[in-house]
C-alpha cells in the first residue's frame, strides 16, 4: 500500500491527524511531483472535512499546479470556493474541469448544480440533461450495466431538475414557465426516466451484497432522493396520491438512517431557559464592531432564503449564507475558556473573553463576504472586503436556540424570526430532501415536536430580551414584500430608498407568482382520512 493510499484509509476511518502527518511529509519530500499533487489534495480534502475553506482554497490550488489535466483537484477546488462565497470562482474552475473531460456525468453534475446556485437556470438544465444522456440508461439497459455511482449521479440530476421546473425558488419558477405545455412534456419525459430508474434500483438492491457497505448507503442514498423526485413529478400533475406515497416511503426510508429522536433534544431545550437567563444575559460584550450581524433563524422552511435574497438588494448588506460559526467557531472557543459547553458556559464568560469571541465571529464572518481571489497569490491576504457594507446576514436556522448568546455578544445585533403556518411549513420539510438526516426533517410527527419546542424558546426569548427580536411571517414577505423588508430595515436602522425598490422589483413580483400552497392538497392523507 503507497503513503497516499494509507493516507486515505486514514480519512475514510476518520484517522485525520494520522492522515495529516503523512500529507505532510510526502509535501515536504517531495518524491514526485505526482505524489506530492495528491498530498495536497488529501490536504485540501481535510480542510474542507474541518470547514477551512481558505486553506482548503490554498492546498488545492497547489495540487492543481502538480497534476495538471486531472479534474479531481478541481472539482474539490470548487467546493473550497464556494464554501468561501467564491461562486464566480467556483464555476470558472468546473468549466475549466468540463472541457478537459466533457464526457464527464458527474462534472456535468456538478457544474449544473452550480448554474443553479448562481441562478443561471437555463445553463443549468442543459449540463444535467448532457449528465443523464452521458450515463446512457435506456429501457433495456440491465441492473448490471449501472455502477452504484452512476446510480446515485443519474437520480441527483434527476432530483435537480424535478425541482428547476417545480421546486425551484420564485425567481427561477418565472423563466420555467411551470405550468405550460412544454413543462408538462418535460415533467413526462423525466417521469419515465425516473420511474425506470426506481426499478432498476429495486432490483439492484436485492442483488447488492449486503457486505458492502458503502454500496448499500450510496443505494440508499440514491432511492430516497429518487423518491423525492416522484414526488415532485406526481405533484406537478396533480396526482396527489401517488406524490404522497413516494414522499412518504423517501421521509420512512431518511428516517431509518437518524440515530436520536426530537424528545431527546427535550431536556437541551429546557437548560437553555435555565442557564440563559435574565441573570447571565447582563454581562455582554462592550466593545463597537464595525459590522452589525442580522440573524435570520426560525424553522426550515420558512423563507429565509427569500428574505436574503431582498436585503442583499441594499448596498449596506452583505451575506455569509447559512454558516456554522456560531456552534463550530464561538461555542468550541467558550468551551476552550470555561471548560463547559453550551448553555452551561453562558455565565462565565467575562466581558474580555465575549470581546474575543465576538471578534473572532465577526472575522470569520467578514472573510466570507465578497471575496475576491487570485489563486497565483492564493498564499497571500487576497481576500477584498466591500467597503460600503456595514451589516452582515448570518441565516442559519438553528441559530433561534443561541439567542442569548447572541445578545451576549452583540447588544446592538439585529435578529429576524422568521415564522409559517404550522401546515405549510410542516408540509414543506416533508417534501422537501435534506441531505442531512435528523429525525425532525423527515418525520411529521417529529417535526411537530420539533416546531413545539422551537416556539417555546422563541416565546422565552420575547420575555427575556424584549425588543431584540423582530417576527416577520412567511406569509405578509410573500403578500406583502416592500412594505416588509421596509419594516425590516427600519427594524436595522438602514434606510429603504427609491434605488432598493427598483433593484426588488423583479423578486417581488415572483413572490407574488408563486405561492405555496401545495400542503393544503395533502391534509387528507396526512391525518389518514384518504
Amino acid at each position: 500500500m503507497s503513503s497516499i493510499e494509507q493516507a486515505e484509509q486514514h480519512i475514510a476511518q476518520g484517522e485525520y491527524y494520522l492522515a495529516q502527518q503523512i500529507f505532510t511529509a510526502l509535501t515536504h519530500n517531495r518524491p514526485t511531483s505526482k505524489e506530492t499533487g495528491y498530498a495536497y489534495m488529501g490536504l485540501g480534502k481535510l480542510a474542507l472535512l474541518s470547514k477551512n475553506g481558505h486553506k482548503a482554497v490554498e492546498l488545492l490550488s497547489q495540487s492543481c499546479e502538480f497534476l495538471a489535466g486531472d479534474t479531481t483537484p478541481l472539482s474539490l477546488l470548487a467546493e473550497a470556493f464556494n464554501m468561501v462565497n467564491a461562486a464566480e470562482d467556483a464555476l470558472t474552475v468546473l468549466n475549466y474541469a468540463n472541457q478537459i473531460v466533457p464526457e464527464s456525468p458527474t462534472l456535468r453534475y456538478q457544474l449544473g448544480r452550480q448554474q443553479i446556485a448562481m441562478g443561471e437556470l437555463e445553463q443549468a438544465k442543459a449540463h444535467l440533461l448532457l449528465a443523464l444522456s452521458g450515463l446512457g440508461l435506456t429501457d433495456n439497459a440491465h441492473p448490471c450495466e449501472l455502477s452504484i455511482e452512476e446510480v446515485s449521479i443519474y437520480s441527483q440530476c434527476l432530483l435537480s431538475l424535478s425541482q428547476l421546473v417545480i421546486h425551484a425558488d420564485p425567481v427561477a419558477n418565472l423563466n420555467m414557465n411551470v405550468g405550460d405545455n412544454t413543462s408538462t412534456k418535460a415533467v413526462n419525459r423525466l417521469l419515465e426516466k425516473a420511474l425506470r430508474l426506481n426499478q432498476l434500483c429495486d432490483n439492484i438492491n436485492t442483488n447488492i451484497d449486503a457486505n458492502i457497505n458503502n454500496d448499500a448507503v450510496t443505494l440508499n442514498s440514491a432511492r430516497i432522493v429518487l423518491h423525492y423526485c416522484l414526488g415532485h413529478l406526481f405533484h406537478h400533475r396533480q396526482a396527489h396520491r401517488l406524490a404522497f406515497d413516494h414522499y412518504q416511503q423517501a421521509n420512512n426510508l431518511q428516517h431509518q438512517g437518524c440515530c436520536v429522536s426530537t424528545s431527546e433534544l427535550a431536556a437541551y431545550f429546557h437548560s437553555i431557559k435555565t442557564f440563559v437567563n435574565k441573570g447571565a444575559i447582563s454581562v455582554h460584550s462592550d466593545r463597537h464592531f464595525d459590522i452589525t450581524p442580522i440573524f435570520i433563524l426560525g424553522l426550515p422552511r420558512t423563507g429565509a432564503s427569500i428574505l436574503e435574497q431582498l436585503l442583499v438588494k441594499h448596498n449596506q448588506i452583505g451575506s455569509a449564507g447559512e454558516c456554522d460559526y456560531l456552534n463550530d467557531d464561538v461555542l468550541s472557543s467558550a468551551y476552550k475558556l470555561t471548560a463547559k459547553h453550551y448553555p452551561r458556559c453562558i455565565s462565565d464568560l467575562d466581558v474580555q473573553q465575549l470581546n474575543t469571541l465576538g471578534e473572532l465571529y465577526l472575522r470569520k464572518l467578514k472573510q466570507y463576504v465578497n471575496p475576491e481571489f487570485d489563486t497565483k497569490a492564493i498564499r497571500g491576504d487576497s481576500r477584498v472586503f466591500h467597503p460600503d457594507i456595514t451589516h452582515i446576514i448570518d441565516r442559519s436556522p438553528a441559530n433561534f436556540q443561541t439567542v442569548g448568546l447572541i445578545y451576549k455578544l452583540f447588544p446592538n445585533a439585529k435578529v429576524i424570526n422568521l415564522t409559517r403556518q404550522p401546515e405549510a411549513v410542516s408540509w414543506s420539510v416533508y417534501q422537501h430532501y435534506f441531505e442531512k438526516s435528523e429525525p425532525h426533517l423527515c418525520s411529521l410527527k417529529e417535526f411537530e415536536l420539533y416546531r413545539q419546542e422551537y416556539e417555546a424558546l422563541m416565546a422565552y426569548w420575547h420575555q427575556t430580551l424584549p425588543g431584540f427580536v423582530l417576527d416577520v411571517s412567511y406569509e405578509a414577505l410573500v403578500d406583502l414584500p416592500e412594505s416588509q423588508i421596509s419594516r425590516v430595515l427600519a427594524f436595522c436602522r438602514l434606510p429603504f430608498g427609491d434605488t432598493q425598490v427598483k433593484q426588488m422589483k423583479e423578486i417581488i413580483s415572483a413572490f407574488n407568482m408563486v405561492k405555496d400552497v401545495s400542503w393544503q392538497d395533502y391534509l387528507g392523507f396526512v391525518n389518514g382520512n384518504a
